[in-house]
């Protein structure tokens, strides 16, 4: 997990005109960045690293209008971009933080939905299976338990992607079980 630390500036005149230039330059950078990802994932249905996006968009305008350490993590977090898929699976990307907040609230529901509200509150049994939901979102995390291999070592992919059916059989049977 990354620390945070928030700084409010209160800048006026040309300070502030500059601050703001700098931020465009570095969002339009990010855009192009975002672009060149789809556009490749379009192509071929693979996924733009960071040393390949680096060579495409060093020539690019913001990119020289820039100092190279912002450009560059501007370029980096393209890749660490929520609207970036996973790598395998091609589903909406998980990352943590210790961010309190609304996109940081989960929940721990029961596998059977007949069975999801009397165990609402109650304690979790270790080594059960269970299913973890986002808050606000309402979608679960998922595992296609495809092993790959990182810097950390041996990992599976984690994604947002509810691998439930909502369609009109599996609710009438469950309304007929009551």
């Amino acid at each position: 997990m990354y620390a945070v630390q928030k700084d409010v500036w209160h800048l006026k005149g040309f300070h502030k005109t500059i601050v703001e230039q700098l931020l465009r330059w570095s969002n339009n950078l990010f855009n192009v960045g975002t672009y060149e990802s789809r556009q490749r994932y379009f192509k071929d249905k693979s996924a733009v690293q960071y040393p390949e996006l680096y060579k495409i968009t060093k020539s690019h305008e913001n990119y020289g209008l820039l100092y190279s350490q912002v450009a560059q993590q501007s370029l980096k977090s393209v890749a660490e971009s929520p609207l970036h898929h996973s790598k395998y699976s091609r589903f909406q990307e998980v990352s943590a933080t210790g961010k309190p907040g609304f996109e940081t609230n989960w929940e721990i529901e029961a596998v059977d939905p007949n069975n999801r509200f009397e165990l609402s509150g109650e304690p979790v049994r270790a080594n059960g299976p269970l299913l973890i939901k986002h808050s606000s979102t309402c979608h679960f995390l998922a595992s296609d338990l495809v092993e790959y291999k990182n810097t950390h070592g041996t990992e599976f992919e984690v994604t947002v992607h509810s691998y439930q059916t909502n369609n009109k059989s599996q609710n009438l049977a469950l309304e007929f079980k009551g």
